[in-house]
């Protein structure tokens, strides 16, 4: 199973896993300003600092605290979701989210019992209109949606379990749903341009298949000559060219019609390619794999500069969505290194502190627009919380 598979499949273990005791009567929605939420104020830590021109920018980790004029990004108010996790946003004011409920507290003998229901929640307003009656786990299905770069199209995957999925591609402006009808045991995959998909829908034995689907419905089978993936582990698509990781740690790319790839970088562990195809944040490996550095290279490989931060772990990537600021989560043993959620600006060349100490459960989620950040993290008795972060740019 490919790690983004796992995080999907996480998604399952993780909700039915959680021990009991949210309170009954606290509000679904509530708002902090910013400083507020369980994982404490935001503060001026961490930056790295842009130096000379663009082509030749020199990024250096900055530790400890800094001045206010260093925060690129800063948070202006915190929307705190109890009990919940991040399904789909339907609009930059408006998100789909699935909420845990404890219904049994667990015993020796016994796990908790949980039922879920998925809500529709207004920032704005505060609103919240449930979609569904209470689910029981054995009917959980976990949803995926990515939208077309033109916005007109998606393609959805329903997980009923966390082996086989679904497919189907969505007409946005007409409604219609259409299912694409492939095996499919993994969820890797990303928009190649507005009118294709690309989906590595992986086997049971292997690293199966790449199909490209077209917005009409049609599939076609990809050819990929590598001897050295077995099953992939890392994927990324964006602006006409695909990539991923190999058995080494190769991060390589091709294009349809091209069946042997070029290497772009070696020693990665993750990469995330931003929308624009611009640019390819990757988490880079030492010998030891003990610690990684968070660098960002050209389509080419080429490096653009230093290292923007590094941890023993850096377990979540997101670009926002018209590719300007990157969200990462960097965890260190050393308490004085870098700890918690921040946002690169690639502009400034600055990294800005989000969320201290905040340790992730779930991908990073931005909003449509690019000015809302979504973190879930872990809340009490284990049960997840989501923090809507409004941002200062």
């Amino acid at each position: 199973m490919n790690k983004r598979q796992k995080r999907y499949a996480a998604v399952m273990a993780f909700v039915i896993a959680l021990a009991a005791g949210l309170s009954a009567c606290q509000p679904p929605l509530q708002q902090h300003p910013a400083g507020g939420g369980s994982g404490g104020s935001p503060t001026n830590q961490g930056a790295a600092e842009g130096q000379g021109s663009e082509s030749k920018r020199k990024l250096t980790v900055v530790e400890g605290a800094v001045k206010q004029e260093h925060q690129a990004v800063s948070v202006q108010r915190i929307h705190r979701l109890e009990g919940a996790n991040i399904e789909t946003w339907v609009s930059d004011d408006a998100l789909k989210i699935m909420t845990t409920t404890p219904v049994k507290a667990g015993t020796a003998q016994k796990e908790p019992e949980f039922v879920y229901t998925t809500s529709v929640v207004d920032l704005s307003s505060g609103d919240k209109r449930e979609e569904s009656a209470p689910i029981q786990p054995e009917d959980l299905t976990v949803t995926k949606e990515q939208v077309s770069p033109d916005g007109r199209y998606s393609f959805i995957q329903d997980w009923a379990d966390k082996y086989t999925a679904r497919n189907y591609m969505k007409n946005q402006e007409t409604g219609v749903v259409q299912e694409i009808k492939l095996p499919n045991y993994m969820e890797l995959g990303g928009w190649l341009d507005p009118d294709s998909y690309i989906l590595a829908a992986g086997d049971q034995a292997g690293r199966g298949d790449l199909w490209q689907i077209g917005t009409d419905g049609t599939a076609a089978k990809l050819e990929l000559e590598d001897p050295d993936v077995e099953l992939f582990t890392e994927f990324g698509v964006s602006r006409g060219s695909i990539y991923y990781l190999d058995n080494q740690g190769r991060l390589k790319t091709f294009k349809p019609g091209q069946s042997r790839p070029e290497t772009v970088s070696k020693q990665v562990g993750q990469f995330e390619v931003s929308p624009d195809g611009a640019h390819i944040a990757v988490q880079a490996y030492g010998t030891d794999r003990s610690s990684s550095e968070l660098r960002l290279l050209g389509p080419d490989g080429r490096e653009e500069g230093g290292a923007l931060a590094k941890g023993n772990l850096i377990p979540y990537l997101a670009w926002s969505p018209d590719s300007s600021k990157l969200a990462l989560a960097v965890y260190n043993e050393d308490q004085n290194g870098l700890n918690g959620v921040y946002i690169f600006d690639y502009e400034s060349g600055l990294l800005s502190l989000v969320g201290p100490g905040y340790f992730p459960q779930y991908p990073l989620s931005w909003s449509p627009s690019g000015k809302r950040l979504g973190i879930t993290i872990a809340g009490e008795d284990s049960l997840p919380v989501t923090q809507i972060m409004d941002l200062n740019l």
